[in-house]
C-alpha cells in the first residue's frame, strides 16, 4: 500500500477505511518499507477500500474533533 496511507494517529498506526457515513481509523501494524509502498502485516482483510492520497487531511479532521470512528 502507498506509505501516503499510513499515519500515525494517538500513538498508533493507521489507515483511513471508507465506511458508508465517511471513513474510520483502523490500527493496523505496519512492515516492511519498499520505497514509497509499506507492507501491512495485520489490521485489514484486503477488502476494504483505503484513503492513500488525502489521509493526511483525515487525519487533521480527525485532530480537531471531526466526525470520524477510531478503531
Amino acid at each position: 500500500m502507498p506509505s501516503t496511507a499510513v499515519q500515525s494517529v494517538e500513538n498508533k498506526t493507521v489507515v483511513f477505511v471508507r465506511t458508508p457515513s465517511g471513513f474510520k481509523a483502523v490500527t493496523v501494524q505496519a512492515g516492511r518499507r519498499n520505497g514509497d509502498q509499506v507492507v501491512i502485516t495485520s489490521g485489514l482483510t484486503g477488502n476494504e477500500r483505503i484513503a492513500t492520497t488525502n489521509s493526511f487531511t483525515l487525519k487533521a479532521e480527525l485532530g480537531k474533533g471531526g466526525e470520524m470512528d477510531m478503531d
